[in-house]
């Protein structure tokens, strides 16, 4: 499988490189001078890179989980209890609406080498689109983890992203309290960007809630939290 200096080694890296390719490479894209019949395939592999780097595998792997746990149960359960039930496997995740053909990485080393050769491309369009290399080493001791994004479009719910850095994290925890409280509570632990949590609101009017995350890898938190948001949190 090609690879670069720019392109990270986990699977949750390679998640959220193209995932940012899907965001925010349409018009870097255009920009550069690729024409839209020229992007369009470009945005419909970043749409099956993530689908098979992050929505299956993701999936899977907390089926895969649930069945180690099922026959640790199984053997060195206690002595007479009940067999636990069996995890029930997963339905297998929609794929992406757009048809692709194999090769999604070998298609990409071509179209990032012919980014790089065109006239109009700059080391700032390169960092748009993640292509450029980076001489900095990962700091988990300075790293501030992000939110972006942040809006409650149905009742008692948030929505938003989160930056992975790299595959430098694989989750978050996020945190949030209502204002006017200095309690702040656990609102959920989120793998896959974008993501919707459930806020556990006091009464039946809408409430301002300030909202921060902590970055996790290997369920264990690292870093600075992110810069507080505050989200009127639709009742």
């Amino acid at each position: 499988m090609p690879n670069s200096t720019y392109y990270s080694s986990t699977n949750d890296g390679r998640a959220a490189w193209w995932q940012n390719i899907s965001d925010n490479g349409g018009p870097v894209l255009l920009g550069l001078g690729f024409t839209q019949a020229e992007i369009n395939p470009i945005l419909a592999d970043a749409d099956w890179a993530v689908y098979s780097y992050l929505t299956v595998r993701t999936a899977y792997d907390a089926f895969m989980k649930a069945v180690t746990a099922y026959e640790d149960e199984i053997l060195n359960g206690d002595i007479g209890t009940a067999l636990p039930a069996a995890p029930a496997v997963p339905v297998f995740p929609a794929a992406p609406a757009a048809g692709i053909t194999r090769g999604i990485e070998s298609r990409r080393a071509l179209w990032v080498q012919a980014a790089k050769a065109k006239p109009s491309y700059t080391s700032a369009a390169g960092a748009m689109l993640g292509i450029e290399s980076s001489a900095t080493p990962f700091d988990p001791t300075t790293y501030q983890a992000e939110l972006t994004n942040l809006v409650s479009t149905s009742a008692q719910t948030l929505s938003g992203k989160f930056r992975k850095a790299g595959g430098n994290l694989d989750s978050i925890n996020l945190y949030g309290r209502k204002v006017g409280s200095t309690a702040q509570v656990l609102i959920g632990k989120f793998t896959a960007t974008p993501f919707t949590a459930q806020v556990p609101l006091s009464g039946s009017a809408p409430e301002e809630w300030q909202f921060e995350a902590r970055a996790v890898k290997r369920d264990v938190e690292f870093g600075l939290p992110s810069a507080a948001s505050s989200v009127l949190i639709r009742a």
